[in-house]
């Protein structure tokens, strides 16, 4: 009744709330066991306690603050918080913090208001007590803490009702908070109240009343609700039925925007809600909003103004909820709702709230998105985005739809998006139209970008919807707006064009079909005129967009948004390249790649718009990415971009703009790797248009090194499409191939064969550490792993790791063959080279079951057709049933990121073992093969290029290296043709053989082959490539299951380059790179013509045949022809590429096949080397010039040392390159038609040489350069050209070594006698008539090629050993040059040519000796006299005789070398001594010739008529000097001077050859007992007054040399102007010939150079006054390295010169009626006039000459005074001796000789003296018979000095040599011949007389040597006087008795009154009473001579010998009355 009846005015709230806390623990008691069922709540409720205590707490809280500020103090309550009753405990969770601390409740509320709510929270949790009970009679913590939970549980609902009332009812906003929170305690206290309270639907009824409410209580009335969610964890349903009920009234729109906030946390704290929400319908009110959105509605655009739709709430789900509802949920406030004033989608601070809510409730909630389109909601909200404040909502909303149909099951949506922007309009649901503006595009360019990024699918709707077309609608609005536009539409156009860029680059990203449909849409010309007409491209906005189209082109993904920064860096940062940057950095256009190449075009299209400095950087940036790699290549090519920039550089062709040049490296970089046919035509049509102008240079140099790098020889260039393998972004990269249900392993084994390239593979371990310490650059998978590279694998379709052969090559080389996890082969040492391509096949045999028993399967490996490795490796056999699969590369199961790539270029699996001529084979084929090798004529397809290289090798090597091989490795080689030489150097390149290895390959059944060359896309995007055998095929395999497709995993491109050689038949083919030839201008342009021949013959076989076809070669030759003025040498070399190719060859290894490095023909094998042909003209010079192919040898015994050197390392089989010849035809038409190539320098044809030289003379494939070479008949095109007339002298000579080279490599007869009618060809002797002279041919190129072409056939005859081919030999070669060029009318020097042949065929040959001396030994000696200037026809005579070799012949003849050929022993037999009588016959006609000259230059008084050389030689050589000279001088002087060849110095060599035979019969008895013979003697004796008048008749020209010396006072000027005109001057009847020699001499400006400075000094002719002082320093001696080439040249100048002197001399003798008659003439021009001389009839012409008789000499002295021999002149010569001339010294040496001989004839003939005799009477007719006995007297008087010299000697060694019977015979009769010539006057001198007294006194002192000529006398003999002589019993010898009456007729003639005259004894005369007949005054020459010799002389030798002179045993009375007169007259004195 207190609380009931309670009055604020006269109550206490205190005395009230404590009954009522009274009336709380009576209920708590009521509620205690000990109760026993009493229960006060019921009481209380039944009497409306509850009612009365909601209405006592509403009037407290009317009661005004001051009265209710009374303190309440309860004990029992304080006791129950106290007690552990948590229910009034204060709440201590968070929630309750925080709205404890948010809820502002008001520090004024009553306390007894504040005391009766916790009085009503503790009663709603009062019921029954259930104590915690334990065995242990005490409480656990735990157990007492879930006690007091319990005890916290609402037990009374209709307290908590209590609650509710106050809530509503209250007017206080306090009251009301602290109401709520009250509840909030009830709630939290235990986790089930929150359930229970619910049936009171307390919460969704606050939630409808919330409207009326302050913020702070709704906010609380939330927070409950979201403690009730996310702590109670319970779906709310009601509430949220209540909230959605709350927000379609028209309730505020802070409130609206509170409840849909907590919609999107509800949303986001669990999925669940979603479902939720939708079902209480807050998707659909908020769906309804929009729909009834006011722009929904509107008639007039977006800014009309209409008033607010009306909206009914008839939504299912919600009047299913509200029907569900009791009465208080009814409530009249509730129903009081009037219309909605704030819709949702229409009041800005609910607009963003509203769509987030949408935005949350459609993601991840697929039936909430059903719903959604199920309104059409699409619809609904497309028109909003007209709505800048809608937009990203709409957006957001739609992305969300799109981004989550991840199969695009409703494209239309995307659809719809992408046609509002493409129409740029939107229409509303009531038929409005609306235009988007910009930002509106850009928001949805936005939005597509992040659909894109997310959802891969909505990218192929994309480009399905033509969403490309965006590019051409957008630039079509741009242009659109007007022409002009401002800088602020810029910005706007660029922002537009931004965001729809990056969107098309996010739709292309990484998807195939899109990139193709973008490229249909960029690419076209709409694109680019749409873009041009927009003025984006200008200054300001250029560099933008070119870094959007990059970013396009590039794939580069940035969000749109984002601005770009690289755009305006560049503006501020001055940099000459352009760079792109990006969010993670600056783009690395080196590296990245290019897969819209279409971006690219547009911007090669543009370039001209932008500005100058720009374009340049452009250019730049283009170059970058086109040499990053193939892929960029391919997609460059695929658009275009060549002929954009083609016609882009066409109107600056004609200027040096640097654009050009920018743009032509693009285009070479482009172009190497593929080139359309528009393209190359517009290159050909550029450069020939601009051939003629500078400026085309860069035009050809680009195009020259475009081609070079296509250079088939290249390893890198793949010449045909490959498939590439990225491991850089994915880790995998392969090609998978179905087997199907196929067995592994094929029943014959496999095959696997494939062409492959690497990078980024091998690596060292030291690289690999530094990689891993700088950080890698990509996420490895498998750290510890080594990279690998993964071939091929065999394994179970899905299943990754079980395989059944496994091919994989690892980082360290090591390739691996594996079948099994424990079963595998490595192969290490492969020695692979990044970047290059290798040819692999792999070959795994499989025994078939039988031999399965006893063999074993073995695997090989071939790297690029070689065998490197073989052994045995077990299958691992598939189970049956399970399907199999082939993965060509890494599978996805092994994926490993790194940064390796490698390239496939053909792969082949078969299903059989191939053999090794089959792999062989298809590695010849090349990498430019796409068959199958099914062709019957596969050989057509074999490239010109497949001889160089190591095929060769391999062919040449596959018998030996597989002799070992058992089965199909063993190559089949009975059809290998030709030689095959152990050293390899047999081998012949043969298409016959290759067709018969084409055998092994037909019928091999493929079960695949890829190459890249077909592809096939599919529908989802994926590319594969389709298998090249067809399974109707012949190839394919005969069981079938032959896979279609190769399907491409991973990072896998296919990439299609295409070589020149393969496009250049549609614009014309050969034909028109002939047409380049011929149109070429300048010589860089003829570069790139022939370099574009060479690639084209290269790359295809198909334009080696167009080019025979239409006789391209000959057309080359013709084209060549004219272009010669700009033929270099570089073009020599490309030539050279066309004709030969490089190949290698296999090194022998050290152990196998170090025997064949013995040979020295493999010297060039060692140094051979990296050949090209640029060394050709360096390296590979001549062998020697001729003459010195001898030195071949030693050059090889070098080479063999460096072999030997290499023998000594290591060595494996290596490959090393030498040259094989490879288009025969090339070397035919062109390099060997000397008609184009004389036109060329001189360096230019001796390079050519050198490169033919090369060919054959590398040892390795000689022989195949050789075979090919004679099928073109080689040898008659060299000797074709040999035959011009106008080829140079290097150039013959370098033909020549070619020839000897081809013919000393295999001597064919019918080359050989091609040779031999070429030698004799050169040859055309005059036919001979009666009184015609013969006249020597003249010195010219023929005799030049002759001279050398001897040589080498001595050569190549030297090099024989074979007896049979010797005599074959001498029968085509030897006997037919012999024959016929032993005549008279041959140039010296091909006849010392001749004869040095004949020496080699006489000393090599037992057989041609004896046919010879029958047949040709007349001739030879008949032709031998006219050879007498040539010194080495005298060596090689000698050599002969002494049978020496005249092999080598010897450069220079020296007197040493004569010498040299003595030999040493003392009995050997001299050989052809016939040829001695030569010899004198030469000397001779060298005498007689300069006698003739010297009396012709008397006889005209003109020193002209013989040449100044003579002089120079002759005259002015000191001979007196040689006396003076000394030890080594001396020695130089005579023995090491070199014999010169030539007219002039014919005598000298004479003279010195003499002396040399002197010389020798004093060492040599074997030749002095040849020169015995009478003849031989006779023509010495001949020979000698040769001498004599030879040098009587130089003394007479010296004479008038001298006289014309000093006449002359202007002789340096005159020598002055000779020296320059090195020339003769030309007399009156000599200018033709003058000025025949100055043509001459031009022809031979080399030979002319060095004749001045090495051979003789040109012959000037001199007027008839002048004189001419030569000096010795004029006579130039060669040294003696010169080569023999030289030697021709100074015959040439010789010859000339001999010329010249013959005929003035054969003109003048006519003219002075000297008759001269002789059979031998030497002239070098043909002339009227010669000098005839020979050695047949010399003595009759001089006899017939000098026919004056004594008698009349007197009256003709001065016109003849030649023709007089006299005594005089003979004793001067004598007297001169040595010292006085070579005419002089000749005749010394001549009287030498005839003195050894002689006394050797003495010495050891018996009866000599008549030999003797008859010798020394033997003088010419035309010697004066005084003269004839003082020659005897000369002779004899040697004689006796030899003679005694030789006896003495004799005598005093202990060992007789000498038989005394012999010479003592002869010497008897010698003293009396002697002693008769002494009395007829033979020795005019006293000198003389005294000599041979002294003779025969040694003689009697030599017979007295033991006493027995003085005999015993008795002591007093001498007193018996002079008269008595004594007689002894012993008798002298008959010898010693003839010897002693000569000397005592000696004696007698010392007293005769002439010899007392002659010594000037007129004193003795006058005792003896005889007069003198000398005139007083005069004085003989002999008194002045001899004034040392007096009577007193001959007393002294008497004196000296008068024990012998009065022996016994002289019985001379005669002396003894001599001596008694004379002596006694002499007393007086």
């Amino acid at each position: 009744m207190a609380v009931k009846d309670f009055n604020p005015d006269c109550s206490d709230p205190s005395y009230t709330i404590g009954v009522v806390d009274l009336l709380l623990e009576c209920i708590e008691l009521s509620h205690r066991a000990e109760a026993e069922g009493v229960r006060l709540r019921e009481d209380l409720r039944n009497a409306h306690g509850y009612h009365f205590l909601v209405q006592f707490a509403l009037t407290l809280a009317s009661v005004p603050s001051n009265q209710n500020d009374q303190p309440i103090h309860s004990s029992s309550l304080h006791g129950k918080g106290s007690a552990g009753d948590g229910s009034l405990a204060p709440i201590t969770l968070g929630k309750q913090e925080v709205i404890g601390s948010g809820n502002g409740r008001a520090t004024n509320l009553p306390p007894a208001l504040s005391r009766l709510l916790d009085v009503l929270v503790t009663l709603a949790q009062i019921g029954p007590l259930e104590p915690p009970t334990s065995r242990n009679h005490t409480a656990d913590p735990v157990t007492v803490d879930s006690w007091e939970k319990e005890n916290a549980k609402v037990k009374d609902l209709e307290a908590v009702q209590m609650l509710q009332d106050i809530f509503l009812k209250a007017d206080s906003t306090a009251l009301q908070a602290e109401v709520l929170n009250r509840m909030f305690k009830i709630f939290s206290s235990h986790i089930e109240n929150y359930e229970l309270c619910q049936k009171l639907r307390t919460i969704p009824l606050f939630i409808l009343n919330m409207s009326g409410f302050p913020s702070t209580l709704q906010e609380i009335i939330l927070k409950i609700l979201e403690y009730a969610v996310t702590v109670v964890n319970c779906i709310p349903e009601q509430e949220l039925l209540s909230l959605c009920c709350l927000l379609q009234q028209p309730i505020s729109s802070d409130l609206k925007h509170t409840i849909l906030s907590f919609f999107v946390k509800l949303l986001s704290f669990d999925e669940q809600y979603k479902r939720v929400l939708r079902e209480v319908g807050v998707l659909e009110v908020l769906l309804d909003d929009l729909k009834h959105h006011n722009f929904q509605s509107r008639s007039q655009g977006l800014n009309g103004k209409g008033n607010h739709m009306e909206r009914k709430y008839s939504s299912s789900s919600f009047q299913k909820h509200m029907d569900s509802m009791d009465a208080i949920i009814t409530s009249p406030r509730l129903m009081d709702t009037g219309s909605g004033k704030f819709p949702l989608f229409e009041v800005e601070s609910t607009i963003n709230i509203a769509w987030d809510c949408i935005v949350s409730l459609l993601k991840k909630a697929e039936a909430n998105q059903s719903s959604f389109r199920s309104v059409n909601g699409v619809a609904s909200v497309l028109p909003l985005l007209v709505s800048d404040v809608h937009r990203a909502g709409v957006l957001r909303t739609l992305s969300c739809l799109i981004i989550e149909d991840v199969n695009q099951v409703h494209s239309e949506e995307l659809g719809a998006l992408l046609e509002v922007m493409k129409t740029s309009m939107v229409t509303s649901d009531s038929g409005s139209q609306y235009k988007l503006y910009d930002d509106a595009k850009c928001d949805m360019f936005g939005a597509l970008w992040r659909i894109f990024g997310v959802n891969s699918s909505a990218q192929k709707v994309f480009g399905e919807a033509t969403g490309f077309s965006l590019l051409l609608t957008t630039l079509h609005n741009f242009q659109s707006q007007g022409e002009q536009i401002d800088k602020s539409q810029l910005i706007v156009y660029i922002k537009v064009l931004t965001y729809l860029l990056r969107v098309v680059t996010a739709a292309v990203f990484e998807n195939p079909i899109n990139r193709t449909k973008l490229q249909s849409t960029i690419a076209s010309h709409t694109f680019y005129d749409l873009l041009c007409e927009s003025g984006l491209l200008c200054v300001e906005s250029e560099r933008q967009v070119v870094h959007l189209l990059l970013e396009l082109a590039l794939e580069i993904v940035i969000p749109p948004f984002l601005a770009s920064e690289s755009a305006y860096l560049c503006d501020k940062i001055e940099s000459s390249s352009f760079f792109l940057s990006t969010p993670s950095g600056v783009v690395n256009f080196e590296t990245e790649r290019v897969y819209n190449a279409g971006a690219i075009s547009v911007i090669i299209r543009s370039l001209l718009l932008f500005t100058p400095k720009f374009q340049l950087e452009v250019l730049q940036l283009i170059e970058k990415l086109a040499r990053a790699g193939p892929l960029n290549k391919e997609s460059l090519t695929s658009v275009g971009c060549v002929e954009l920039l083609l016609e882009l550089i066409h109107p600056f062709l004609q200027s040096s703009s640097p654009l050009l040049s920018y743009a032509l490296n693009i285009v070479e970089v482009l172009g190497a790797y593929r080139l359309s046919t528009l393209e190359l035509r517009l290159i050909v049509r550029y450069v020939i248009q601009s051939r003629k102008k500078t400026s085309g240079d860069s035009l050809i140099c680009m195009m020259e090194r475009l081609i070079l790098m296509e250079d088939m020889a290249s390893q890198t260039v793949s010449l045909g499409p490959f498939v590439g393998m990225d491991m850089t972004k994915l880790g995998h990269a392969s090609i998978q191939v179905s087997l199907g249900e196929r067995s592994w392993p094929p029943m014959a084994g496999y095959s696997f064969v494939c062409w492959f390239q690497f990078h980024n593979l091998l690596s060292t371990p030291i690289k690999e550490a530094t990689h891993l310490k700088d950080g890698p650059r990509m996420h490895i998978s498998v750290g510890p792993h080594k990279q690998t590279l993964r071939l091929f694998s065999v394994g179970v379709v899905d299943s990754g790791t079980t395989f059944y052969a496994e091919l994989y090559l690892q980082e360290d080389g090591l390739l691996t063959l594996a079948t099994s996890n424990s079963s595998s082969l490595s192969f290490s040492s492969m020695d692979l080279e990044e970047g290059r391509w290798y040819h692999l096949a792999v070959v795994h045999s499989k025994p078939n079951a039988l031999a399965g028993l006893f063999q074993s399967s073995i695997a090989y490996v071939y790297l690029n057709g070689k065998l490197k490795h073989m052994g045995k490796l077990g299958y691992s056999p598939s189970p049956p049933g399970k399907p199999l699969q082939i993965t060509i590369g890494t599978p996805p199961t092994h994926a490993r990121v790194g940064e390796l790539n490698w390239n496939l270029r053909s792969c082949y699996l078969f299903e059989e073992a191939l053999t090794s001529g089959s792999i062989c084979f298809m590695y010849i084929l090349g990498r430019g093969y796409r068959g199958l090798f099914q062709d019957t004529n596969l050989v057509r397809f074999v490239p010109i290029l497949a001889c160089g290289g190591d095929s060769m090798a391999i062919l040449d090597s596959l018998e030996t290296d597989l002799s070992s091989v058992t089965g199909t490795q063993k190559l089949d080689s009975s059809g290998k043709p030709g030689i095959s030489r152990t050293d390899g150097s047999g081998f012949v390149w043969d298409l016959e053989r290759l067709g018969n290895l084409t055998l092994l390959l037909l019928g091999k059944k493929l079960i695949f082959s890829f190459d890249g060359t077909s592809t096939q896309s599919h529908a989802f995007g994926s590319l594969s490539l389709l298998n090249l055998v067809d399974p109707m095929s012949a190839a394919a395999s005969a069981i079938g299951g032959i896979p279609r497709f190769g399907h491409l995993q991973g990072n896998v491109y296919v990439c299609k380059p295409y070589v020149i050689g393969d496009i250049i038949h549609p614009i014309g083919g050969m034909v028109l790179v002939l047409a380049l030839v011929d149109a070429a201008e300048t010589r860089d342009m003829l570069h790139m013509a022939l370099t574009l021949l060479v690639c084209a013959l290269h790359q295809n076989p198909q334009n080696i045949r167009e080019m025979q076809s239409c006789r391209g070669y000959h057309l080359l030759s013709l084209f060549l022809y004219g272009k010669m003025s700009l033929f270099d040498m570089h073009c020599l070399e490309i030539l050279f590429k066309i004709a030969a190719c490089e190949a290698s060859f296999l090194e022998p290894k050290k152990l196998e096949t170090s025997h064949a490095l013995s040979s020295p023909s493999k010297a060039l094998e060692a140094t051979s080397g990296e050949l090209n042909f640029s060394k050709f003209r360096d390296e590979f010079s001549s062998v020697g010039s001729h003459g010195d192919m001898d030195d071949l040898p030693a050059r090889k015994d070098v080479l063999n040392n460096h072999m030997s050197e290499l023998e000594s390392g290591d060595l494996s089989s290596q490959n090393s390159n030498c040259i094989v010849l490879s288009n025969a035809d090339m070397v035919e038409h062109v390099l060997l038609d000397w008609t184009l190539w004389v036109t060329a320098q001189v360096p230019i044809q001796i390079a050519l040489l050198n490169f033919l030289e090369c060919l054959i003379s590398i040892h390795w494939y000689r022989y195949h350069n050789v075979t090919v070479l004679r099928r073109i008949n080689f040898v008659q095109h060299l000797l074709v050209t040999l035959h011009r007339s106008d080829v140079e002298e290097p150039v013959l000579e370098k033909l020549v070594v070619l020839l000897g080279v081809i013919l000393k490599d295999g001597v064919l007869a019918s080359d050989l006698e091609s040779v031999v009618s070429f030698l004799i060809m050169t040859f055309d002797p005059p036919e001979l008539t009666n009184g015609q002279l013969v006249i020597r041919e003249s010195m010219g190129k023929h005799i030049i090629v002759r001279n050398m072409l001897l040589e080498t056939l001595i050569d190549l005859q030297v090099a024989i050993k074979s007896e049979e081919l010797l005599e074959q030999w001498h029968r085509i070669v030897s006997s037919r040059i012999i024959t016929y060029f032993l005549d008279e009318a041959v140039h010296p020097s091909s006849m010392r040519l001749i004869m040095t042949l004949l020496g080699v065929c006489l000393t090599s040959s037992p057989t041609f000796t004896p046919k010879f001396l029958v047949r040709g030994f007349e001739g030879l000696m008949r032709v031998l006299p006219s050879y007498y200037d040539s010194p080495d026809i005298y060596y090689i005579l000698f050599c002969l005789m002494f049978g020496k070799p005249v092999y080598p012949r010897l450069p220079e003849v020296r007197l040493l070398d004569f010498h040299a050929l003595v030999p040493n022993e003392e009995d050997y037999k001299l050989k052809y001594v016939e040829l001695l009588e030569s010899i004198i016959a030469l000397a001779k006609c060298a005498y007689d010739r300069l006698s003739m000259q010297c009396m012709l230059a008397h006889h005209t008084g003109d020193l002209s008529q013989v040449g100044i050389d003579l002089f120079s030689v002759i005259v002015e050589e000191d001979y007196g000097m040689v006396g003076e000279l000394q030890g080594e001088a001396l020695f130089h002087k005579t023995y090491a001077a070199r014999l010169i060849s030539g007219e002039a110095s014919a005598p000298v060599a004479a003279t010195s050859v003499l002396r040399f035979m002197a010389d020798l019969a004093k060492m040599c008895l074997p030749f002095s007992s040849v020169c015995r013979r009478a003849e031989f003697l006779e023509s010495c004796v001949d020979l000698y007054f040769s001498c004599v008048r030879a040098s009587y008749a130089m003394k007479l020209a010296e004479e008038l040399f001298v006289r014309s010396k000093t006449e002359d006072k202007n002789l340096n000027d005159f020598e002055d102007a000779n020296s320059s005109q090195n020339t003769f001057s030309s007399l009156p009847q000599n200018n033709d010939q003058s000025r025949k020699m100055s043509v001459g001499a031009s022809r031979f400006p080399q030979e002319e150079a060095r004749s001045t400075s090495e051979a003789l000094p040109m012959p000037v002719v001199l007027e008839r006054d002048a004189s001419v002082s030569v000096k010795k320093s004029e006579v130039n001696i060669v040294a003696k390295d010169e080569s023999p080439a030289v030697e021709n040249i100074k015959d040439v100048a010789v010859d000339k010169m001999a010329a010249n002197t013959s005929n003035m001399i054969s003109a003048n003798l006519q003219n002075v009626g000297i008759a001269i008659s002789s059979s031998i003439v030497t002239d070098s021009t043909p002339s009227d006039f010669g000098l005839t001389f020979g050695s047949q009839n010399v003595a009759a012409s001089l006899d017939s000459s000098y026919s004056t008789s004594e008698s009349d000499s007197q009256g003709h002295s001065a016109e003849t005074p030649l023709l007089i021999i006299n005594s005089k002149l003979l004793l001067e010569i004598d007297d001169c001796g040595y010292n006085g001339g070579p005419c002089s010294a000749g005749a010394t040496a001549v009287l030498d000789l005839l003195a050894e001989v002689l006394s050797d004839v003495l010495t050891e003939e018996i009866k000599a003296v008549p030999k003797v005799e008859h010798t020394v009477e033997s003088v010419p007719l035309y010697a004066e018979t005084e003269a004839a006995l003082v020659f005897q007297g000369l002779c004899l008087g040697r004689v006796m000095i030899f003679l005694e010299r030789r006896l003495l000697r004799d005598d005093e060694e202990s060992a007789k040599k000498l038989d005394k019977n012999r010479w003592s015979s002869n010497l008897d009769v010698l003293c009396g011949m002697i002693v008769d010539r002494v009395y007829l006057g033979a020795f005019p001198r006293p000198a003389g007389v005294v000599r041979t007294l002294e003779f025969l006194l040694s003689m009697l002192q030599l017979a007295n040597k033991d006493g027995r000529l003085e005999g015993l006398s008795p002591a007093g003999a001498a007193a018996k006087g002079l008269l008595s002589i004594a007689r002894g019993n012993q008798q002298v010898e008959p010898y010693i008795d003839g010897i002693l009456k000569n000397t005592n007729r000696m004696v007698i003639y010392c007293f005769l009154p002439s010899f007392l005259e002659s010594i000037r004894e007129d004193d003795l005369l006058r005792y003896l009473g005889i007069a003198s007949k000398t005139r007083k005054g005069q004085t003989s020459s002999s008194e002045l001579e001899e004034t040392g010799i007096d009577i007193g002389t001959v007393l002294q030798l008497l004196d000296a010998h008068i024990h012998l002179v009065l022996c016994r045993s002289n019985m001379d009375t005669e002396l003894n009355s001599c001596l008694c007169v004379n002596l006694i007259s002499l007393l007086h004195d």
